[in-house]
């Protein structure tokens, strides 16, 4: 029975199996389009998700900290400096100057030539004195023993100012007379010698001095010491140079060459040149 049917009243229909097969095809009809929506929609197979790569990152970076402020030193403490920068140049060498601001790899501490000055030199050599006039020529000469004394001091460092004594004495001397050589008595030895003022210098550090003086000159002949002919002054220079080797702090030992030129007034009245060369060893005190 229809509801339009049970509303207007109309009768039931006495066929219940009618009624149920009726109702079945109803149920069928409405389940089957639905059934077949869902195979279409639902797949065949079950396949499992595809597999997703995790996504790698870098990690985050990250800064540096920052480096604190420096803190104040405990007192007391220094830094330490840095060494000069290297320029490449080779340091020089410097030498003694003798104020103290500078070292020397030649000379040690108060090896200095300040203050008191003393030079005792002796040596071996050759004089003569000699004449060309119209009384003909005449020459004295012979080897000769040298002595060399000079005293003084050094008003600034390395220069000396003294006092020159100096002297040639030839035992054996010989004499020339118109190119003939004769052998002047044996009681007779031969002299020239001088008293004069000096001025001298030392090379540092080497240690080598030159020094000459102006000197009054004299030549003489002696007997036993006692002159039995001599000159009247006239003028000499005498140089002395060489080379010393520090001893001690104020002694020095060398050696030192000497040359002697100097002309002299014969009691005649004839001039007469002195000529002198030695080697002597000195020992100086300065």
């Amino acid at each position: 029975m229809t509801i339009r049917q049970l509303s207007t009243g109309a009768p039931c229909d006495p066929r219940p199996e009618l009624r149920i097969a009726t109702l079945v095809s109803y149920a069928l009809a409405i389940a089957l389009p639905a059934s077949h929506a869902f195979a279409q929609d639902s797949p065949s197979t079950l396949e499992p998700p595809p597999a997703t790569t995790p996504e790698t990152s870098s990690p985050p970076a990250t800064e540096e900290p920052a480096s604190p402020p420096p803190s104040n030193p405990p007192p007391g403490y220094e830094y330490a400096k840095p060494p000069p920068p290297d320029t490449g140049d080779i340091p020089a060498i410097v030498p003694y100057t003798g104020t103290g601001r500078a070292s020397s790899l030649f000379r040690k501490p108060g090896r200095r030539h300040t203050g008191f000055f003393l030079r005792l030199a002796v040596g071996a050599g050759y004089t003569q004195a000699s004449a060309d006039d119209e009384l003909g020529e005449f020459r004295i000469f012979g080897g000769a023993l040298s002595i060399n004394i000079a005293v003084g001091g050094a008003p600034v460092e390395n220069f000396i100012i003294y006092a020159d004594f100096f002297s040639f004495i030839a035992p054996d001397p010989r004499e020339d007379i118109d190119g003939t050589t004769t052998r002047v008595r044996d009681d007779l030895s031969f002299s020239a010698g001088g008293l004069g003022l000096g001025f001298g210098g030392y090379f540092t550090p080497i240690n080598m001095f030159l020094g000459g003086s102006i000197a009054l000159l004299s030549v003489s002949l002696d007997d036993g010491g006692v002159a039995v002919a001599e000159s009247d002054p006239g003028v000499g220079i005498n140089i002395v140079g060489g080379k010393e080797w520090w001893v001690g702090p104020e002694w020095g030992l060398g050696v030192a060459p000497q040359f002697l030129i100097g002309w002299v007034p014969d009691l005649d009245g004839t001039r007469l040149t002195v000529l002198g060369a030695s080697l002597m060893f000195s020992a100086t005190f300065n």
